[in-house]
């Protein structure tokens, strides 16, 4: 028997982000309910909503941001401490897009290009609005480990060292808020 490809295939896949916890938190104990990949994207999304530079695009941007992670749903969520190289984690993020992908019918085919289209430009860094959304990542893990410490005395400062990473002005600039909010708090 044939396989037939659904476009319900390509959203089961996507679903198992739904559930699918962040491992950094996880490993930290940082909460007994830790933010899953898909919360972690939709407030990415959300972040990309608030961008107000004209010559970036929004609607790129927040594409992009809920992508991004698409191939988790494969590979987990891997993190510095499952001690993979950068190039095989590449590897596997790509052949597990890939198989992604390819649950998208032909007929959805304009939508898996524009799909691939993202989730690559990201990947490579390849525009402005990559390389923003790139620092909405960081800027939402630096702001979840923030809220993690707030609401359950745990330290978990190796996070906002990510901080120093950051390349856009929006998001320096919210970055600088978040440490003077910081600052508040200890006085």
């Amino acid at each position: 028997m044939e396989k037939t490809t659904s476009i319900l295939n390509f959203f089961s896949f996507v679903g198992k982000l739904k559930h699918l916890p962040r491992k950094g938190w996880v490993l930290r104990n940082a909460d007994p309910v830790p933010e899953t990949v898909a919360s972690h994207m939709y407030r990415m999304a959300t972040m990309a909503m608030m961008i107000n530079d004209n010559s970036i695009d929004k609607v790129k941007c927040i594409q992009m941001a809920l992508v991004h992670d698409i191939a988790e749903a494969i590979t987990g969520d891997i993190t510095p401490s499952d001690n993979i190289s950068k190039e095989e984690k590449e590897k596997m993020e790509i052949e597990a897009f890939d198989k992604i992908l390819n649950e998208i019918p032909t007929e959805y085919v304009d939508s898996r290009e524009n799909l691939k289209m993202l989730w690559y430009e990201y990947e490579e860094r390849q525009s402005p609005e990559a390389i923003l959304v790139k620092d909405l990542d960081l800027f939402d893990m630096i702001y979840q480990a923030h809220e993690y410490e707030k609401a359950n005395d745990v330290v978990l400062t190796e996070f906002l060292e990510y901080g120093d990473k950051l390349r856009t002005n929006l998001v320096k600039k919210w970055w600088e808020e978040l440490k003077e909010a910081r600052l508040a708090i200890q006085q």
